[in-house]
């Protein structure tokens, strides 16, 4: 695995607070400017803007022409940390810290399960659709979903999907806004013969005539739902419940601090072992994530899915791998 990590520096005045002295000014500039040529020095860091050109927009006059930082780019776990302890005399400077994670081909074709998903969310949702295209809900029919009518949390499906099936284009997968996965009938059939485990397939009409003909999409519905993860070590934060219906969502946890300086970087999901005995080639996460009223599971998959979708070449989809644990390593919070 591969880290990278984004920082940027920032000199200049922050939001909320009193405009800094020229004085301040100029001890800030000097210490961020003193600690970018060591951190020049270091293998593995690029400087990838400096004072970079402020957006003008006409009619408004603004303060100054360039703005008051810079952004590095850090390869490598060493560096990241190196530049994490180099800047901590300065953290107030550290505007942002974000560290992405690319993993080898190695980790991603020996890891039996993974986290999968589509990387772009081109289809609107039927409320969206039905909202905006046309004047009213035809007469007895409701949203696709049944909502808790406190939290807004989506209970159960009642109906298939209408959508705008020309926001698809000629993709063969795609997430509608809330995160539902939508297949081309291509590939929906391929899915199919293939024979793979653990998920339904259910119509996906265009909005303009729906139930007429055959469909040219189909939402993946995923049936097998695996055990809660092992946590510790999967981290989590953000937790919410609705005390009307109950519903459960959460984040996983991507807000760290090393020191003074908080940084950013998305936790690993584990597993026990054990969770190889029940699980398909399609499975979702009993787990829910994201707010509550666009909270879902996540989608796992078995490696035999993930080698099946590279030598088929299809393309619009990502995934990380899922790390298991012994149980009798396991510690209970």
């Amino acid at each position: 695995m591969k880290k990278t990590g984004y920082m940027t520096v920032y000199w200049g005045d922050e939001y909320g607070k009193p405009p800094k002295t020229p004085k301040e000014r100029a001890q800030d500039e000097a210490l961020a400017m003193e600690l970018l040529e060591r951190a020049k020095k270091v293998e593995g860091v690029k400087v990838r803007e400096f004072r970079a050109p402020v957006p003008q927009i006409p009619g408004y006059k603004y303060k100054e022409a360039t703005q008051p930082s810079y952004r590095l780019q850090i390869e490598g776990h060493r560096a990241i940390e190196t530049l994490l302890d180099l800047y901590q005399p300065v953290a107030h400077l550290v505007r942002h810290f974000a560290i992405w994670k690319k993993y080898t081909p190695q980790e991603l074709f020996s890891s039996p399960l993974l986290e999968w998903g589509p990387t772009n969310q081109a289809i609107e949702d039927d409320y969206y659709t039905l909202h905006f295209y046309k004047e009213e809900l035809p007469k007895g029919i409701s949203f696709y979903t049944r909502d808790c009518e406190v939290c807004r949390a989506p209970l159960e499906q009642i109906r298939d999907m209408w959508v705008d099936t020309r926001k698809m284009g000629k993709r063969d997968l795609s997430l509608t806004y809330s995160f539902e996965v939508i297949f081309s009938a291509r590939l929906a059939q391929r899915l199919q013969e293939a024979g793979f485990t653990g998920f339904t397939l259910r119509p996906v009409w265009d909005y303009r005539k729906p139930y007429q003909g055959e469909p040219k999409l189909y939402q993946l519905v995923v049936t097998n739902v695996l055990p809660p993860m092992a946590s510790p070590p999967t981290e989590f934060e953000q937790e919410q419940r609705c005390k009307v219906c109950g519903t459960e969502s959460k984040f996983l946890k991507h807000t760290h601090f090393w020191g003074r300086i908080q940084y950013y970087e998305e936790t690993d999901i584990y597993y026990a072992r054990e969770v190889l005995e029940q699980a398909a080639d399609f499975n979702i996460t009993s787990e829910r994530f994201g707010v509550l009223s666009a909270s879902h599971p996540l989608v796992i998959i078995s490696q035999r899915v993930y080698r099946w979708l590279r030598e088929n070449k299809i393309k619009g989809w990502e995934a990380r791998p899922v790390y298991l644990v012994e149980s009798g390593t396991l510690k209970s919070e």
